[in-house]
């Protein structure tokens, strides 16, 4: 599996290793092992509101957007995607939710990667099974919400 990492973005440092090391975790635990390939993209909320407003209509930024550009639904040994994650608001949350950034970063990773793999958080109980999904993949990937130090 090819995971490529794009940074275009200047406002946070981006180490590529650990977010391959997250993305092939959640391959793994999904069962995609083989082929394909996933690219995470690093980008401002100005890219990421052009991106949202071109593919779903909403002018305003948003955390992630990931595209399926094949079949990748677990029990698949395959998988072609995009995701973009905008570290401006990465940053934004982290100080409205006193979290870390990397912690925000990380949770936009599993959240567009649980996408991809079908989980849908538009109920109540889709929500309630992607966040638990996303706590138990954070947690085993040792990466918490801890309050800033």
């Amino acid at each position: 599996m090819k995971i490529a990492i794009r940074n275009c973005q200047r406002s946070l440092p981006i180490s590529h290793k650990d977010i391959r090391r997250a993305v092939n975790f959640v391959l793994a635990r999904q069962r995609i092992y083989k082929d394909g390939e996933i690219t995470v993209c690093f980008i401002s909320n100005n890219k990421i509101q052009a991106i949202n407003q071109r593919f779903s209509g909403i002018n305003k930024p948003t955390d992630v957007l990931a595209f399926d550009l094949g079949v990748l639904r677990s029990g698949k040994k395959e998988a072609f995607a995009d995701i973009f994650i905008s570290t401006e608001t990465a940053q934004s949350n982290s100080r409205i939710f006193n979290t870390s950034i990397k912690f925000e970063l990380y949770l936009y990773i599993v959240h567009g990667l649980l996408h991809l793999f079908g989980f849908d958080d538009h109920t109540r109980a889709g929500r309630r099974k992607m966040d638990a999904e996303s706590k138990r993949i954070l947690a085993a990937l040792e990466i918490y919400a801890p309050t800033k130090s």
